[in-house]
């Protein structure tokens, strides 16, 4: 009956390490540790102190362009010149995707106006690096479809059956020819 027992009480240990510190898998801290105590301010990089000072030196010039008329209609005025510039670059592009009503295809046009320079195209565009993972260049911060020349066309197959007129047949109602 010993002999019968002592593989078993031989077993856990061989399979538990005898030193646990030296595991090869340790575990991985994720996230850095919170800062929410009293003296946090004390723990700051410089650059996180540059970057706090920087939007607070930001607020406080919101805050006083605020309180000063002359300067807010200034700000305004600069506000409306860019809004201006923004809109006028963009005119033509639009007047190209509302079309002419003719039906005529628009793509053309639209391969001129970009070699002109004239419309952005995606790869033109700035991507966020910070957003990229797994192989994506990372986010762009306007839409793009915006940009293309259908955005105001649809297509609608003509052939393709109506699911409302389905619908209607489902509850009794007659197809009206």
């Amino acid at each position: 009956m010993a002999l019968v027992l002592l593989p078993a009480l031989l077993l856990p240990s061989l399979l538990l390490p005898t030193n646990l510190h030296s595991s090869p898998c340790r575990p991985v801290q994720r996230a850095p540790a919170p800062l929410a105590g009293l003296f946090d301010f004390l723990k700051e990089t410089p650059e996180q102190k540059a970057a706090k000072d920087r939007a607070f030196a930001e607020q406080q010039e919101m805050l006083a362009r605020r309180r000063n008329p002359e300067r807010m209609a200034e700000y305004m005025a600069e506000v409306e010149a860019r809004r201006a510039a923004g809109s006028s670059t963009d005119r033509e592009l639009k007047e190209l995707q509302k079309g002419d009503g003719t039906g005529a295809d628009k793509l053309e046009s639209w391969k001129k106006m970009k070699e002109a320079g004239m419309v952005k195209g995606v790869d033109d565009t700035e991507r966020d690096a910070g957003s990229s993972r797994l192989g994506s260049e990372g986010l762009i911060a306007e839409r793009i479809d915006e940009k293309l020349p259908y955005i105001d066309d649809g297509y609608v197959d003509e052939n393709a059956p109506d699911p409302m007129k389905a619908l209607g047949k489902l509850f009794g109602r007659k197809d009206p020819k």
